[in-house]
């Protein structure tokens, strides 16, 4: 598995798993606070919120990302 650093343009969102690196643990992000520079998560049984400083975005090949899927017309009715 490959971590990125967080860069600006590249922030957090909620619902996306990252890497806490204290922890070394892989956490649910619930948001991401600009001013205050902190990201709270879900992670090892509890909420938390920890500097950005401290998690990095996992990199995910192409290959495993969902794509959309269309449906196949016949219920349109």
């Amino acid at each position: 598995m490959e971590f990125i650093d967080i860069t600006e343009g590249k922030e957090p969102f909620a619902g996306e798993y990252i890497y806490h690196v204290p922890t070394r643990g892989i956490v649910l992000c619930g948001g991401y606070d600009p001013e205050k520079d902190s990201v709270q998560v879900y992670g090892g049984g509890k909420v938390f919120r920890d500097r950005l400083t401290n998690f990095k975005k996992i990199k995910t090949p192409t290959a495993l990302r969902v794509l959309p899927t269309r449906s196949c017309g016949g219920c349109k009715g």
